[in-house]
């Protein structure tokens, strides 16, 4: 959550070098306003059975050199529509981290509803919620590695059959048992709207460069495909942005990052189904 950190005290950082411009020699002091402090949530739950995390941090000031401090003592539970409630309790050597049982898994077609409450306000609220769906992914028929005919890169390509609803895609991928885009930032972002309840044939699923375009025999690609909502779609997409920075620098004040919560949290509650394929690269 560093990249929300740097993105929420942009205008900060934008005012000071201005104000370094109108007079070097001035000494500016710089005040924040505690009240300006949000929670910071990042919370998954998908159909894999395993411990699920939720990670409660609060925002802090943009001049400060440490991590965003663990929010510690909440109370955090996961309920469906079913009737079920999850609870998770706190990791004792991770402050703001906690774990579900190891049995924990999602349904598709359920309905999660996030819930945090905090023994001390954040930022003015005490209560948090957040509410997602698990829509069905598609199986992955099968992948290849193809080079891009007009630009210099390779692509991992899967076909799949595509549902009449509209869908947003999320991908991610690993080599040789090595995560390569673990951050939200990171993940190839399909949408449906032209191909809509059509086969996809060679959806490019992730980018390789560099090293990763170097294939050895042997070697592993292992490619993940999971059918999201629009506004994570829209949360991917704006973290994204905004992490990348803006150009040029005073183009204007960063746009609100899409977010499921509620009472001014920043972060999401992801919910989600996965497909998996794999990739050997042959011999010569």
């Amino acid at each position: 959550m560093n990249n929300i950190k740097a993105i929420t005290n942009k205008l900060l950082f934008a005012a000071l070098i201005l104000g370094s411009v109108a007079s070097c020699t001035k000494i500016i002091d710089v005040e924040v306003d505690p009240s300006n402090e949000k929670l910071v949530v990042d919370a998954t739950l998908t159909t894999d059975t395993t411990v699920h995390i939720v990670k409660l941090t609060r925002t802090i000031d943009f001049f400060s050199m440490e991590e965003p401090p663990g929010v510690s003592n909440a109370t955090v539970t996961v309920s469906d529509n079913e009737g079920k409630t999850i609870t998770f309790e706190e990791n004792q050597s991770v402050p703001g981290e906690y774990l579900s049982p190891e049995n924990t898994y999602g349904v598709i077609g359920n309905t999660y509803t996030l819930n945090i409450e905090l023994t001390s306000p954040i930022g003015g609220f005490s209560k948090f919620e957040a509410t997602n769906f698990i829509k069905k992914t598609p199986e992955i028929d099968s992948v290849t590695i193809e080079k891009d005919p007009y630009r210099p890169f390779y692509y991992i390509a899967g076909y799949f059959q595509d549902s009449v609803s509209e869908d947003y895609y999320m991908s991610w991928y690993s080599k040789d048992d090595t995560l390569r885009n673990y951050l939200s930032s990171e993940r190839y972002l399909i949408e449906d709207k032209i191909i809509n309840g059509e086969y996809f044939e060679g959806a490019a699923l992730g980018i390789l460069f560099g090293d990763e375009a170097k294939f050895i025999p042997g070697s592993r690609f292992e490619v993940s495909l999971s059918n999201i909502n629009e506004i994570h779609y829209n949360f991917i997409t704006d973290f994204a942005a905004e992490a990348s920075g803006q150009n040029p620098l005073f183009s204007g004040p960063p746009a609100n990052i899409s977010t499921n919560l509620n009472n001014d949290a920043v972060g999401f509650f992801a919910t989600y189904s996965t497909q998996m394929a794999v990739y050997i690269v042959p011999a010569k």
